[in-house]
């Protein structure tokens, strides 16, 4: 019996190994083979465990339903171990996956249950962590006061110097509050305070997000060259993260959107009549979802140098994420040498990427030049594009472009249902 106890253990071991590498194929083949062996060991714990790391592994993938499946697994398995903190954190797992399948009220309540639980376990980091997860859920609510008052009690927590990547995550949240108020300089106050953060978090995500919405902001103020500056740097962030995966952004919807960017830049190009750009900005919007819908990281990069260092970024922003819920004295050394390991590792990619071919990049994007060449003079060219739940179509032909808004795309879909 120990020996199987020792085997199921180290199962577990190798698959948690996969899941911070990123590879997560085989990651959920290997916790299937660990939950089995816990389970035929008499091993709850580490069965449990299995679930809870899967259910994290899935909602990375956005698939919510199983998540949720496996994660309520995990609360009933602690519940009945008694491990209080693991099964508040499950339950945080319910919670994200209840919210980004629309259920707001339910996934508000999950939080709020947890964050009583990890005050009782005297766990310092989790309820302000479960603060900023409610203040996210609750402006997309649209409840804005309530989202702005618990936003503003998770940044009186984390440390600009210690937590730097959860203070951006506040600030940018507390900046588009006040924009959704027409409270635009308090908005230009937190995003400001955000970017002075950017070099702390050594984060290309968060400084994408930074750059977006201070775009947002300057198209808010009419400073359309600046937005549209602002707008690019952004989306110059996202093109690079690509193939990255998302270990560095909190699991919920608006800091995993980065098609948004894209949207956004659209709508202020078609504002100014710049049909060209805006047709360029809407393919680059395009093949970004293409690329992450039928481009396999793992199949392309497979073997590379450059597949060796992306695998120990995961590993790395992995490592970072748990030393920033790390209390002990030594924490934040290792918070800081983690943050120069990631420094180095970037610069070290960045150098690899500059020596490949590109993949899926503008350079595959047509312009409205080379397409107007190869049309017939009578011939006509439909394009559409999707910003947001509005719907436009490009009809390009003759040696001219136009755009129009079409309508409601959820509700054209559903007349086409």
């Amino acid at each position: 019996h120990g020996f199987r106890l020792l085997l199921a253990q180290a199962d577990y071991n190798i698959a948690y190994l996969h899941l911070l590498r990123g590879d997560y194929l085989n990651a959920r083949a290997l916790y299937d083979e660990a939950r089995r062996a816990a389970v035929a060991s008499g091993d709850r714990y580490h069965a449990a465990v299995c679930d809870l790391d899967e259910a994290e592994l899935l909602i990375e993938l956005n698939l919510h339903g199983d998540a949720e499946e496996l994660a309520r697994a995990a609360v009933r398995a602690f519940r009945q171990l008694r491990l209080g903190y693991e099964e508040a954190k499950a339950r945080v797992f319910v919670a994200l996956c209840a919210g980004r399948q629309g259920e707001l009220k339910r996934a508000l309540q999950l939080l709020q249950r947890s964050r009583r639980q990890f005050v009782s376990e005297q766990n310092a980091v989790w309820p302000p962590l479960i603060d900023l997860y409610a203040a996210l859920l609750l402006a997309q609510a649209g409840d804005l006061i309530a989202a702005r008052q618990r936003g503003r009690a998770a940044l009186g927590f984390f440390s600009p110097t210690v937590l730097p990547a959860k203070a951006i995550h506040c600030r940018l949240l507390l900046a588009r509050i006040d924009l959704q108020l027409g409270q635009i300089r308090s908005a230009e106050a937190h995003s400001a305070a955000a970017e002075r953060l950017l070099p702390h978090a050594q984060s290309p995500a968060l400084a994408g997000h930074t750059w977006a919405l201070k775009g947002r902001i300057h198209e808010a103020l009419d400073h359309h060259d600046a937005a549209r500056a602002h707008y690019l740097r952004a989306e110059k962030e996202f093109e690079a993260l690509r193939d990255r995966l998302r270990t560095e952004e909190l699991r919920i919807s608006f800091f995993q959107d980065k098609v948004a960017v894209y949207e956004s830049h659209f709508r202020l190009l078609i504002k100014r009549d710049q049909i060209p750009e805006a047709f360029a900005t809407a393919e680059r919007a395009k093949s970004r979802n293409l690329a992450a819908a039928v481009t396999p990281r793992r199949r392309i990069l497979a073997g590379s140098p450059e597949a060796e260092s992306r695998e120990q970024l995961d590993l790395l922003y992995r490592e970072l994420e748990g030393a920033e819920f790390d209390r002990s004295p030594d924490a934040p050394a290792r918070t800081a040498s983690l943050r120069d390991r990631i420094r180095r590792t970037e610069s070290d990619l960045r150098k690899r990427r500059a020596t490949l071919p590109a993949a899926a990049d503008d350079s595959f994007i047509p312009s409205l030049e080379e397409i107007f060449a190869r049309l017939p003079e009578d011939a006509r060219f439909l394009e559409y594009f999707r910003a947001g739940d509005d719907l436009y179509a490009f009809v390009i032909g003759g040696g001219r472009a136009t755009v129009h808004q079409t309508g409601s795309a959820s509700r054209i879909l559903s007349l086409l249902r």
